[in-house]
């Protein structure tokens, strides 16, 4: 969210969380109803998760599937960002129910090993499509260890998924805060496009 907004104003907007949607769902009735839960940046309209991770963790599959057919039946595109954890309570509900999963990683030993772990799991439990069709998006950092081997990292995980990308390190991104398309660098801003043009190929 503070990716999209900035931390500043998130804060200072009071918003309503994905819990208080679900609390009053049945309410919901219309766009303008859904709205009123949502956080908007452009075109880009959010719902914000629990910053408590007890209750984030509290979501179930069943109550993630409803909000997800609620927010289907007005957008043909949904996001969902799923934090880092495959057994989260809700992960059951968001894997039956993607068309695309997009795995982050890193030019790290332990970065490269929790997405390649992430598509095993996967693809041992069921999902072998969505890991087979995954996107794993490598972001690069100020400073690598000389002890990595990027070129190994990249070669082991394009093996996994349908495609791998790598975004350059931007400090345009690194700050964690709002990230601004114009400020980026021109790979960086390139790297995305790819980033959302695999993901729109995967819908076909």
């Amino acid at each position: 969210m503070e990716r999209a907004l900035g931390e500043d104003i998130y804060q200072q907007s009071s918003p309503r969380t994905i819990t208080d949607l679900l609390h009053n769902i049945d309410s919901v009735d219309s766009l303008t109803a859904l709205s009123r839960y949502m956080h908007h940046a452009g075109r880009l309209h959010l719902v914000a998760g629990e910053q408590d991770p007890e209750v984030s963790d509290s979501l179930t599959a069943e109550e993630y599937l409803r909000i997800r057919r609620l927010i289907a039946a007005y957008y043909s595109v949904a996001l969902t960002d799923c934090g880092t954890g495959v057994t989260h309570n809700a992960m059951s509900g968001i894997l039956q129910s993607a068309d695309n999963l997009v795995i982050a990683a890193g030019y790290a030993v332990s970065g490269a090993k929790r997405a390649r772990s992430t598509l095993h799991w996967l693809a041992s439990h069921g999902y072998e499509e969505l890991a087979r069709n995954a996107i794993v998006v490598i972001t690069d950092k100020d400073e690598v260890s000389s002890r990595v081997d990027k070129a190994a990292i990249e070669e082991h995980l394009s093996d996994l998924c349908r495609m791998l990308i790598a975004v350059p390190h931007d400090r345009g991104v690194a700050d964690g805060d709002l990230v601004t398309l114009s400020v980026l660098q021109p790979q960086t801003r390139r790297a995305y496009k790819e980033i959302a043009a695999a993901i729109v190929d995967g819908y076909q």
